[in-house]
């Protein structure tokens, strides 16, 4: 007769290729997101440029952290570089849409 113990799963080791990590590269690739919504009004003063860099280097970092468990070298560059693209250009278009609507907006 088997032992319940050899029934059960073997517990969760904390491994870092968990899913858990890929949700928290995702949540850096919306990092730039979270910082210019409130900011919408006064982007003009700030500047721009610090917040496309920021956009850029979040959403290559992210993409390279999600794809971290590939093992072609060559398709994970390619397919990094197409993720953090897209993760860029899906950043710019939500800063635009929230602008757009007003929703970013601190009332004076």
């Amino acid at each position: 007769m088997r032992e319940e113990s050899d029934l059960l799963p073997p517990p969760d080791s904390g491994d870092p290729n968990s899913s858990g990590m890929t949700v928290l590269w995702l949540l850096a690739a919306f990092a730039p997101s979270f910082v210019a919504i409130p900011l919408i009004n006064n982007l003009a003063s700030f500047g721009g440029a610090w917040l496309f860099v920021l956009t850029g280097g979040c959403s290559l970092f992210a993409a390279f952290g999600v794809l971290r468990r590939m093992k072609a070298p060559v398709l994970r560059i390619v397919l990094g570089l197409l993720l953090a693209g897209l993760f860029f250009i899906l950043n710019v278009f939500i800063v635009i849409l929230i602008g757009c609507s007003g929703m970013g907006r601190i009332a004076p």
